[in-house]
């Protein structure tokens, strides 16, 4: 069985939070809250799913994070993202789309669009 965990992103403080490290994340749309050690940190947050996939050095990868696959547009970053019309996981750089599955060997983690602004 897959583990179930989120991550969000807290657009006012700039800041991810995981839910394995805190002890409560609740979505509504975007309105959330996370409790902390420190109390509860309110906020608009942006939940992202860990996937289920691993990269080549066995990195677990979340929505919107970022591939670099060498064999894939001279090794420039794509975002990792659902595709509902291929019914999986895939990198997407621009209109380009392809399954992830198949090249997870060669395909590294290397941020998420919110924190590496270089995308």
């Amino acid at each position: 069985m897959r583990e179930i965990k989120f991550r969000v992103w807290n657009e006012g403080l700039k800041r991810m939070f995981y839910t394995d490290k805190y002890t409560t994340v609740w979505c509504g749309g975007k309105e959330a809250s996370v409790n902390t050690s420190d109390g509860q940190i309110p906020g608009t947050f942006i939940p992202m799913q860990l996937t289920g996939l691993k990269d080549k050095n066995g990195k677990d990868g979340y929505h919107k994070d970022m591939i670099v696959n060498s064999s894939r547009n001279g090794g420039n970053p794509h975002v990792l993202e659902w595709s509902d019309k291929l019914g999986t996981w895939v990198g997407k750089y621009g209109k380009l789309e392809y399954v992830l599955a198949t090249e997870l060997h060669e395909c590294e983690f290397v941020g998420n669009i919110y924190e590496d602004k270089n995308t």
